[in-house]
C-alpha cells in the first residue's frame, strides 16, 4: 500500500521503526509508524552535526597543518617575509635613485662637446641602459648590506653607469 517492499521495511525496522507482533505476525500502528520518519531524520541530524568541541578540534588541526605547511616552505626558501622581501626591494630602489641621480653630473663633461641632441640622446640613452643592465646584473649583491666592489662606483667620471666608448 505504501509502496515498500519487505526489504526497506526490515531495514528501517533495524533503524527503529516501531512494530508489534501479534500471533507471530509484525503490525505497525498508525500514529507512531507514521510519526517516526521525521523523528528518524531529526535524530540523523543531531548525530550528523559535528559538536562545537569536534569543530574547534578541526579549524585547529587544519590551522596547525597549515602553520606547518608555511614553515616547511620558508625552510625550502618558497617564501620568505614581507619584511625581508620590503627590505630588498628598498635597496634595490635605493641603488638605483643613486645611480640615476648621479647621471647629470658624470655626464654632463661629456655632453658639453657634442654637436647635436641625437648624439646628446645617444649618451644619455646609452648611460641609462648601462645603469638598469648593472641594476640586473648585479641583483645579488642587494641581499646583503656589504658595499658594491666597484672601485669607480660614485666617483665622477667614467665609472659603472659611464655609456661605452665615452
Amino acid at each position: 500500500m505504501l509502496g515498500l517492499t519487505s526489504r526497506q521495511i526490515h531495514n528501517l525496522v533495524e533503524r527503529g521503526l516501531p512494530r508489534v507482533t501479534r500471533g507471530g505476525k509484525a503490525m505497525y500502528g498508525w500514529p507512531a509508524t507514521s510519526q517516526w520518519p521525521v523523528a528518524y531524520r531529526q535524530a540523523e541530524a543531531v548525530r550528523r552535526t559535528p559538536s562545537a568541541g569536534a569543530e574547534a578540534n578541526a579549524r585547529k588541526q587544519l590551522a596547525t597543518t597549515r602553520l606547518a605547511e608555511i614553515e616547511l616552505a620558508r625552510q625550502e626558501g618558497a617564501v620568505v617575509p614581507i619584511e625581508e622581501l620590503e627590505a630588498q626591494c628598498q635597496g634595490l630602489v635605493d641603488h638605483l635613485r643613486a645611480r640615476l641621480l648621479n647621471l647629470p653630473g658624470r655626464l654632463a663633461p661629456h655632453c658639453i662637446g657634442l654637436a647635436t641632441v641625437a648624439d646628446a640622446e645617444r649618451t644619455l640613452g646609452a648611460a641609462i641602459n648601462d645603469a638598469i643592465d648593472g641594476m640586473t646584473a648585479t641583483g645579488e649583491e642587494f641581499e646583503t648590506d656589504e658595499p658594491s666592489d666597484d672601485p669607480l662606483e660614485g666617483q665622477d667620471g667614467a665609472g659603472a653607469d659611464a655609456p661605452a666608448g665615452v
